[in-house]
């Protein structure tokens, strides 16, 4: 898969998942109902696999997508990573591909 088609494929996952989350967001805000609920495990469960498919289709070994996701907050906590103690600041998308090529290359 080519760098601009990676970069493609993690910026689609990247912001359906956080679409999504902000949708929930809203009816929790509206309707009471929390993310964490039961209702919604079906989606977080769902969206959890297709995180899985995107890294698997773009070689992303060290699941850095789903990192980048939750743990960094899509880039907003600006959380370094790298290898062999190299760590760069990973706070938008293109920097997360460029981690994600780096893995493949070792």
């Amino acid at each position: 898969m080519s760098v601009k088609t990676t970069h493609v494929a993690v910026k689609m996952a990247v912001e359906a998942q956080k679409s999504i989350s902000e949708a929930f967001d809203m009816m929790e805000e509206f309707f009471g109902v929390r993310p964490d609920s039961k209702f919604f495990n079906v989606y977080w469960k769902g969206m959890e696999k297709l995180i899985s498919a995107v890294s698997i289709a773009v070689g992303d070994e060290q699941d850095w997508l789903s990192w980048y996701i939750y743990d960094n907050e899509h880039g907003e906590k600006g959380m370094k990573a790298g290898y062999d103690g190299k760590l760069k600041k990973i706070g938008n998308i293109r920097a997360l591909v460029r981690l994600i090529e780096e893995g493949k290359r070792r």
